[in-house]
């Protein structure tokens, strides 16, 4: 696989460890997604079981955020108000 990948998956996993900072992952995903339009078929048989792993770890995150939201709405004195 291309260094250039390997980069970008490195600093993915390094953002997916602060699921309360979406938007820099999302950001690095979308160049990710970009670089990702001109691989291999063999760097896409290497990418398909990272992304599997991407994809538990999102939903974990996704999770972890809005257990957090919850915890905070039920504070007492109501928490968090928009």
């Amino acid at each position: 696989m291309r260094e250039s990948l390997r980069e970008k998956i490195k600093e993915v996993e390094g953002l997916l460890l602060n699921p309360f900072d979406p938007y820099s992952l999302e950001n690095t995903l979308q160049e990710l997604l970009k670089e990702m339009q001109n691989i291999t078929e063999d760097e896409a048989r290497e990418l398909s079981a990272w992304l599997n792993t991407l994809y538990k770890r999102l939903e974990e995150n996704y999770r972890i955020a809005l257990g957090w939201l919850e915890e905070l709405s039920k504070m007492e004195g109501g928490g968090f108000k928009a």
